[in-house]
């Protein structure tokens, strides 16, 4: 049959892939995903997004173990964008580290009930703070896939299925904000930081 074409959203962005989850359905320690953090960090990315979680256990943001490479990411202008996660539709379940105040926290739009979806987590955090920030399309998606899950959904040998979540919202908003760093640095000769990411979507986002 025909080749399955999928494209993101940033299609000509140089991308790094760090695998810090595995066990079929993604399971690791938080020890693993904080050093591909620090990989990404270490390779100096504009944008780095994690469509991963776990339930927020912490009190405060400072008790939160990711917490300190994030605020490394803001001292370098890294843009972390994280899934809020998959608890929805109730209140107070976004996950970590996406919980967390320096992160662009995605939750899951439906473009089908032109809503967001109800899997999708919601805020507030334990913390009072509202999540998530963005919401992005996340029902649906042609996404990459290998393995089992490869034939899961379509039942199709493509290397993609359409699948939902807020894994699916994160990319999208990554490869967009992507897109904003570049052009802001190709016309105004400035890097954009993910505090100003999150002042223009509160700006010129619609309300829903």
């Amino acid at each position: 049959g025909k080749p399955v074409i999928c494209e993101g959203m940033a299609p000509e962005a140089e991308g790094l892939a760090i695998k810090c989850l595995g066990y079929l359905i993604g399971t690791g320690a938080t020890s693993q995903v904080a050093k591909a953090m620090e990989i990404a960090l270490n390779w100096h990315a504009d944008v780095v997004s994690m469509s991963l979680g776990g339930k927020e256990e912490a009190k405060t943001p400072e008790d939160d173990p990711y917490y300190p490479i994030l605020e490394e990411y803001m001292k370098e202008n890294v843009i972390p964008v994280i899934a809020a996660g998959n608890e929805g539709p109730d209140e107070k379940t976004v996950g970590s580290p996406g919980a967390l105040p320096q992160a662009i926290t995605v939750g899951a739009w439906d473009p089908i009930e032109g809503k967001v979806a109800d899997f999708s987590s919601r805020g507030p955090t334990p913390w009072g703070d509202i999540k998530p920030d963005i919401v992005a399309p996340g029902v649906n998606i042609n996404s990459g896939t290998s393995g089992i899950l490869d034939m899961t959904f379509d039942h199709v040998e493509s290397r993609f299925s359409p699948l939902s979540g807020t894994s699916m919202a994160t990319p999208h908003a990554a490869g967009l904000i992507a897109l904003m760093r570049q052009a802001h640095w190709k016309l105004l000769n400035k890097v954009l930081t993910a505090d100003e990411v999150k002042q223009m979507m509160a700006t010129w986002a619609d309300e829903q």
